[in-house]
């Protein structure tokens, strides 16, 4: 069985204010790493797909059917600068981001960021673009002051 998620991680970023529109011409949000991790679920095991964005610095969690061809955007984690390196760690319901970016003239380091898989709703992002006329996400993101 076969997946592509065409434009759905540029949609997504675009959607919740994270894409980096300085990237556009070059390769957008850029889906550096890939992690797959079977969890202990409600009903059985979880797999779980991890994508890291690199320049969104956002990891999208995917939820697979059993055949894997279906992925189900869980939800979206925000990331340390330029995360790259994923691992999976199941059996600790644990999941570990090391970012690549170490900006010391701005005061960002390369973070190493844990999440613990817990219940409930998702509580990030916070704020998401409603949809223009044509069905795409309204881009929108920060300014800097």
């Amino acid at each position: 069985m076969r997946f592509s998620s065409g434009n759905a991680l540029e949609r997504l970023v675009t959607r919740i204010g994270h894409y980096p529109e300085d990237r556009s011409e070059n390769k957008g949000t850029e889906p550096e790493a890939v992690e797959f991790g079977l969890y202990q679920g409600d009903h059985g095991h979880d797999q779980l797909l991890f994508v890291g964005s690199e320049h969104s610095s956002v990891i999208a969690v995917y939820e697979l059917d059993r055949f894997g061809s279906r992925p189900r955007l869980l939800q979206v984690l925000p990331s340390g600068v330029g995360p790259e390196g994923l691992l999976a760690i199941p059996q600790r319901d644990l999941f570990v981001v090391a970012s690549e970016t170490d900006a010391r003239e701005d005061k960002i380091r390369s973070p190493i960021t844990i999440y613990k898989k817990e219940h409930g709703r998702p509580t990030y992002p916070t704020i998401v673009s409603a949809n223009r006329a044509d069905g795409l996400p309204i881009p929108w993101g920060r300014c800097r002051l």
